[in-house]
């Protein structure tokens, strides 16, 4: 297939309790693309977001926006805001690419690719619990809001940024000093940044964007990825597609499905990291530390 649209970077998006994830996600991206850009969208309302061995080891950068705080996810959605990456694949860090998925996405021309559950009926139990109320969107929030045919997953968009304006969030997000805060009635959008964005993309596509939905993704439980030859994804050519742990992570990492998938990247990660298995066992100290001292901060009150 002959590229159509460039892709120009990667941005994983992060925060204080899931850099085990990021380093997985990172290294996944670099299996298949050892040279494209990738940049962090860190949310640091629980604290400090510390990515220093992974900008040094697989050559990270962070992406600058105007905001720094999001609640539950919806700090997203500054990545549809600035240029220079001008067009992007945003990730949640519980994904991992399988294959050489970019080299697809760039064959398709438009402002925005979206990937989740295709369906000719808004009232679908999946799409009403998992992306948008469309009948009640329609008669709580916007009597001219139209489905689109389908409920897209936020963990994996290619965006073309800079054509979503902070305007289009009137009345869902407050854009303020503590960062973005929900708006919207609730019940009506799924999943903070999830359900806003399905009801935002289609808005825009009135006014004449193109999001265009294609099949590239797999939910870590789906049969289908227990289907995976593994030496396909280990040494192969891969899939195209993107898995991701949506609402399945396990805090230990060893109790997710496909934990085999999960422990290849993390040890890809770890091979070029200097100090090796050494580095692995001190982040998992200092991980399993965190949640302790967490817990006790909160039985004392001060969390």
């Amino acid at each position: 297939m002959s590229q159509t649209r460039a892709i120009d970077a990667i941005v994983i998006s992060c925060f204080r309790r899931d850099i085990h994830l990021v380093r997985i996600c990172a290294a996944s991206v670099r299996r298949w693309y050892p040279e494209v850009p990738i940049y962090l969208l860190k949310e640091i309302s629980k604290g400090p977001v510390r990515t220093g061995d992974i900008e040094r080891t697989h050559k990270v950068m962070i992406l600058e926006t105007e905001f720094k705080k999001g609640w539950r996810g919806l700090l997203k959605i500054e990545a549809f805001f600035g240029k220079n990456p001008d067009r992007i694949l945003l990730l949640d860090s519980d994904t991992v690419m399988v294959g050489p998925i970019i080299d697809y996405l760039e064959t398709i021309d438009a402002d925005f690719i979206v990937t989740g559950v295709q369906s000719d009926d808004p009232d679908n139990h999946l799409i009403v619990r998992d992306y948008i109320n469309s009948g009640s969107v329609a008669d709580a929030f916007d009597p001219d809001y139209r489905y689109p045919g389908f409920g897209f997953n936020s963990g994996h968009l290619v965006i073309n940024r800079d054509v979503v304006k902070r305007e289009d969030f009137d009345g869902l997000v407050e854009f303020g000093p503590d960062g973005l805060r929900p708006l919207a009635p609730p019940g009506l959008f799924a999943h903070s940044d999830q359900g806003v964005l399905n009801y935002v993309l289609a808005k825009v596509m009135d006014r004449g964007a193109t999001v265009t939905y294609e099949d590239f993704w797999l939910w870590s439980d789906l049969p289908e990825v227990a289907d995976l030859d593994r030496a396909r994804i280990f040494d192969g050519e891969g899939y195209r597609k993107i898995i991701h742990w949506a609402g399945t992570k396990h805090y230990f990492l060893h109790r997710n499905s496909h934990f085999d998938i999960l422990r290849h990247y993390r040890d890809l990660y770890y091979s070029r990291h200097p100090m090796g298995k050494l580095a692995r066992h001190f982040h998992e100290l200092m991980r399993h530390a965190e949640k302790v001292l967490s817990k006790f901060r909160s039985m004392l009150g001060l969390a």
